[in-house]
Formats: C-alpha cells, structure tokens, sequence
C-alpha cells in the first residue's frame, strides 16, 4: 500500500475502482458546490440506490494519522454541501 507514492492521488484511484467493481460509476477529484465555495470531493461514486461522497486519506508512513478535527471538516463540508442542495440520497466517508 506505501507504494502507491507519495500523493494521495493514486489511493483515491484505487478507491474509485473498488466502487466501479461494485457496481458504481465514478469520478475522482469532483468539485462540488457549497453554500458558499466549491468543495473537494476526493470519489464520488454513483448507482441507483445511492451517492457516496468519499474522503480518501492516504498516508505513506506508518505514524501518520489523522485526528478528530478530519472528520469534523469533512463533515462541515457535508453540511455545506446540504445546504446548497435539496437533498443527498447518501453520503460515506471513508
């Protein structure tokens, strides 16, 4: 997995094809409107029963982790994505 390299890029890659080999179709790198400015959508990835809007967090050293203030951003950004839209089927971060 720490081959992949030094940029989260090609994990966002590899995510987007475990969605597509479960059915979804998917986009890598969307900006998504919010109330106020554009947001980073790492994969979205989409099928009949529902959106997912991921968060790929890719980290090339066994120390590195994230903490509480990841989640609490990204779901700020869900809020603001809400917020600019009448609905959102389902929304997962990974």
């Amino acid at each position: 997995m720490y081959k992949l390299g030094p940029t989260g890029y090609p994990f966002e890659i590899l995510c987007a094809e475990m969605f597509k080999s479960n059915g979804y179709k998917t986009k890598v790198s969307v900006i998504k409107k919010g109330k106020f400015v554009g947001h980073e959508v790492d994969v979205v990835a989409k099928r009949p029963d529902g959106d997912i809007y991921c968060e790929c967090k890719f980290h090339n050293r066994k120390y590195y982790k994230n903490d509480v203030k990841i989640p609490l951003y990204v779901y700020a950004r869900y809020l603001a994505k809400l917020s600019a839209q009448k609905y959102v089927i389902s929304v997962v971060y990974l």
